[in-house]
């Protein structure tokens, strides 16, 4: 699996070095989802006038079933809850893909009453 950056330039090397390490960690986590090819990870800074920034971390997969978009004044905590809810939403597409719709099982259902009816 591969992770992409998109615009790293806006942080320092402190920043970068925690988004490095981070992902790293994540990376041996996705190993186990299969359903998770490459992941692109968007940083953007927002930053009105005081000397916090607001961090937004947006990452999309290559084929674009899982994305994440979120916010907080913490950097390697944004990290930790993008790349968390990424792997929630690889764990339920995994859950509901081998399952049939409900409208398939109630046509089911009614044909096996109407079988052990007779």
């Amino acid at each position: 699996m591969k992770i992409q950056y998109k615009d790293t330039s806006i942080l320092n090397k402190e920043e970068l070095t925690t988004l490095k390490t981070i992902s790293r960690d994540y990376n041996k986590k996705f190993e186990n989802h299969h359903n998770i090819l490459d992941l692109m990870v968007d940083i953007k800074i927002h930053q009105k006038g005081g000397t916090r920034k607001r961090y937004q971390i947006i990452i999309l997969s290559q084929d674009r079933n899982f994305s994440t978009n979120v916010e907080d004044w913490d950097l390697s905590k944004t990290l930790h809850k993008a790349f968390k809810k990424i792997i929630s939403e690889s764990n339920h597409k995994e859950r509901i893909l081998g399952k049939p719709s409900r409208d398939r099982l109630k046509s089911i259902l009614l044909k096996t009453k109407g079988i052990f009816k007779k």
